[in-house]
């Protein structure tokens, strides 16, 4: 099959016929599209029947592979679904869907914000100083972090509690959680212990284990 690759037509020339096309996208990212075209033909060239082909056929077979591409890469990737799984809090359909009162504040935020500006002082100041005063209102702290997930604040717990001691994790809920979680955990300073239970894990079934 490889001596039917002389028929492909060069990067440029196909290049020059897709720009005519009016594109959102930057020509070096249609250059790329039409590389990843031609390295795809030439992979498969069964698939493609590229023996069949003559170079006008293989130039129009590359410029629907480009725009496939290109269509790809504007149609925006994430869809609206149903949760027809039963559990409310899906990790895989991106957790809590965002309620309409909150979207409709982000008008407030698509600006320029006092993030980390202190207006009383107009001095910098502290992006959790926004949060902070109602987590410890809510919650009786004496401080308070955020993360961006639970892993980060997983890690933060175990840095400032288990400090170079052992952990009890339950290889159960390991797998109902997924992902690499225990891997996160290990990079800090404390050693973890997995633990064979079957089904959910209870305070029962760790004090078990302590004893």
């Amino acid at each position: 099959m490889q001596e039917h690759f002389t028929k492909i037509p060069s990067v440029d020339s196909l290049l020059c016929k897709l720009s005519s096309n009016k594109s959102k996208i930057d020509q070096k990212y249609i250059k790329k599209c039409i590389e990843n075209s031609i390295n795809e033909i030439k992979k498969n060239p069964k698939k493609y029947k590229l023996d069949q082909l003559n170079r006008d056929d293989i130039s129009e077979l590359i410029s629907k592979l480009v725009l496939r591409q290109v269509d790809s890469l504007l149609n925006p990737v994430l869809k609206r679904i149903i949760n027809g799984t039963g559990v409310i809090l899906h990790t895989g359909l991106g957790r809590a869907p965002l309620g309409s009162e909150l979207l409709n504040s982000f008008d407030d935020i698509s600006v320029f914000t006092n993030l980390e500006i202190n207006l009383n002082s107009g001095k910098r100041g502290q992006r959790l100083d926004h949060v902070i005063p109602l987590l410890q209102t809510l919650t009786g702290a004496e401080d308070a972090v955020i993360t961006n997930n639970n892993a980060a604040a997983t890690i933060l717990c175990l840095n400032s509690i288990a400090n170079r001691k052992e952990v009890i994790i339950s290889r159960g809920e390991l797998v109902e959680i997924g992902g690499s979680l225990l891997d996160t955990e290990s990079g800090g300073d404390s050693s973890s212990i997995t633990v064979d239970l079957t089904g959910v894990t209870t305070s029962g079934n760790l004090t078990v284990i302590t004893n």
